[in-house]
């Protein structure tokens, strides 16, 4: 492959005025990560007066892509060598963070995101993998005497696709000691030994695949390693079964027998799935996409009002990163208590019924009643980790669910229009 420096000079020696134009000592790259693992990968471009800016390309991958990170890296760093100036100067806002943060602006953002930072040395030819944490004013970076300067250590490869990889596990694993330390972690993940991250001299080895660690004094059931929570919709029903859900709930039916990973997973992939777990803590969670839509009022408190014959208390929660959309309910002994639905996109709230929970309180949530109070300051905006925040403080956060051992599962058809 051509080295990279002797590509900006092809690059660029035809070019008018490409005397003026300095090579780069280095080529940057940002990921950052959703709890669920997707990601995002941002081309990091220098301006005219030598600060970087969130330039193009811009590509989203899919946590599926785990273990083949360091392939991203590689190619995206080559595509950025084609181009590695910006075109918007460093004095005015990037259009990139715009489009990637949307509305609610980038210390949101930076609230529910890992950031792992990528520096190419063009001159070394070596990858310089880091985690960037995030600091008290939602921006990313390092702060002297402070938590953050310990875990932003700087791992540096060769072009290597094996140990690019290994860097790369090894820079996300200190920012889940990072959050666990100050205590701000949303990721909910199980952190890797360091017995179990891979060698660097088997560089040769496929990508090495990131594995929570969790051990069983038993071994006799499987042990949950995947959860749901962001993106997502689910019942929390307290004192339930299985059977007295199926058939108490009409909209359930074709229930079959899986597994907590087979099963979450199906109903992750496909609307017209529903997960039905056993108990855990004495919370039983129903987990679909499809379960209900949550802003047809109606339609959605007649649907909690049949759960709600099926345990003592049942919550509802939803997030949906896209249109913004945020919502919870409670009810107790079949009775509503609460329900609130909020979406962005629309910029509507759809329901505001009931008072004020203990745990909206607790939180200092104190949330618009209408459309007119959106974005009066008082008010407190509510996004997706304020979801997760409420779940555990009205049933059971999800995410405290790994490590657990898994209990009768089953997968179910959804009927609509009943």
């Amino acid at each position: 492959m051509l080295h990279l420096l002797e590509l900006f000079k092809k690059h660029y020696k035809n070019k008018e005025n490409s005397e003026k134009i300095p090579v780069p000592d280095y080529l940057a790259l940002d990921i950052y990560i959703e709890p669920d693992k997707d990601m995002i990968f941002v081309a990091q471009k220098e301006c005219e007066n030598g600060a970087s800016r969130a330039s193009e390309p811009v590509q989203y991958v899919k946590n599926t892509e785990w273990e083949n990170v360091s392939n991203y890296i590689i190619d995206i760093i080559d595509e950025i060598a084609k181009d590695p100036y910006a075109q918007e100067s460093s004095g005015e806002k990037t259009n990139v963070m715009k489009k990637i943060c949307g509305n609610k602006g980038f210390r949101q953002f930076s609230k529910n995101h890992i950031a792992i930072s990528i520096a190419y040395h063009i001159s070394e030819q070596r990858y310089i993998l880091s985690n960037e944490p995030r600091l008290r004013d939602g921006s990313y970076g390092v702060e002297k005497e402070t938590l953050s300067e310990k875990y932003s250590t700087q791992y540096s490869s060769p072009r290597d696709a094996a140990a690019i990889q290994e860097n790369f596990l090894k820079a996300y694993n200190e920012a889940l000691q990072y959050l666990q330390e100050t205590g701000n972690n949303p990721f909910g993940d199980v952190l890797l030994k360091e017995s179990e991250t891979p060698p660097a001299e088997k560089s040769t080895a496929q990508p090495m695949v990131q594995k929570a660690v969790i051990q069983s004094a038993s071994n006799q059931k499987a042990l949950i390693q995947e959860t749901f929570g962001y993106k997502c919709m689910w019942f929390a029903l307290k004192n339930a079964d299985i059977d007295t859900i199926l058939s108490n709930c009409s909209r359930l039916t074709n229930a079959k027998p899986t597994t907590w990973e087979t099963g979450l997973q199906t109903a992750k992939d496909s609307p017209g799935k529903a997960f039905l777990s056993g108990a855990y803590e004495s919370w039983t969670f129903l987990v679909g996409f499809g379960l209900c839509e949550p802003t047809e009022t109606e339609n959605f408190m007649t649907l909690m009002s049949e759960i709600g014959k099926c345990a003592d208390e049942v919550c509802f929660f939803a997030t949906h990163r896209v249109v913004e959309l945020q919502c919870f309910a409670q009810s107790i002994h079949g009775k509503l208590n609460r329900y609130y639905c909020y979406c962005g996109e629309s910029g509507l709230i759809y329901a505001n019924i009931g008072d004020v929970t203990g745990a909206e309180k607790e939180l200092s949530l104190n949330l618009p009643t209408n459309d007119d109070e959106l974005f009066e300051e008082e008010f407190s905006d509510i996004d997706e980790t304020d979801i997760l925040l409420l779940a555990e403080k009205m049933s059971m956060n999800p995410e405290l669910l790994i490590g657990m051992e898994e209990q009768r599962c089953v997968i179910a058809d959804i009927l609509h229009d009943q």
